[in-house]
């Protein structure tokens, strides 16, 4: 589950909190069961920074990520802090309700070492997020996102490419209250040698992670 908490700063600057955890039935990836915490984060974004046109907005985030999943404690994460750049585009003129955006971020991470069990640690990560919005029936809405992630550790070598997708629908219940029912998946591109194409988990329904989200806005 997920919960997010939003403070409207003014009509274009926002704060946001996204505390979140899961249930792993069948064992993380370390093998433990049970019901975990994901990183924690803190951000801050400033909306309507430039407008080129009527049509086009970009606008910038920087966020805070606090180390309280398992997995980054293990790999001894201090901190992470993550700056982006989003441009969006209106395109309600050609299709009511049609939006579509593109968000450039960079990661940097601190760990307290640059290595963990034999594992090089990820110190830098530029990551572009694609997203397509469809709101409908005064309430309803459907959006997909796609993300193409690249790694470097710290000693400037590169990590194989990730790909992450996933597809959302939601209702908005009230003013400040709006729900969510999604799904999504990643891969790993490696050396098509070593085994057989990722591309194909990545639509396997039966490799999906399903989720439920519910927002609250002050």
């Amino acid at each position: 589950g997920t919960a997010i908490i939003r403070y409207a700063l003014n009509k274009d600057s926002r704060l946001q909190a996204v505390i979140s955890g899961y249930h792993a039935k069948d064992g993380d990836l370390y093998g433990s069961q049970g019901d975990f915490w994901n990183d924690t984060s803190l951000s801050w974004s400033e909306n309507n920074v430039w407008n080129p046109t009527d049509s086009i907005t970009m606008s910038t985030e920087l966020r805070a990520i606090f180390p309280t999943s398992r997995l980054s404690q293990r790999q001894d994460l201090e901190f992470s802090v993550r700056g982006g750049v989003r441009f969006s585009f209106d395109l309600s003129k050609y299709v009511k309700g049609l939006y579509i955006g593109n968000n450039l971020r960079l990661r940097k991470n601190f760990h307290e070492y640059e290595s963990a069990g034999g594992q090089l640690m990820t110190e830098y990560q530029l990551s572009n997020l694609f997203t397509m919005d469809y709101f409908f029936a005064k309430r309803f809405n459907f959006s997909a996102y796609i993300i193409a992630r690249q790694s470097w550790n710290y000693d400037g070598g590169d990590f194989y490419p990730d790909l992450i997708h996933g597809e959302e629908f939601g209702y908005q219940l009230s003013d400040n209250i709006d729900l969510a029912l999604g799904m999504t998946n990643g891969i790993t591109y490696y050396n098509q040698e070593r085994g057989t194409n990722p591309i194909h988990d990545l639509i396997d329904l039966d490799k999906m992670n399903f989720y439920f989200v519910a927002n609250y806005q002050f």
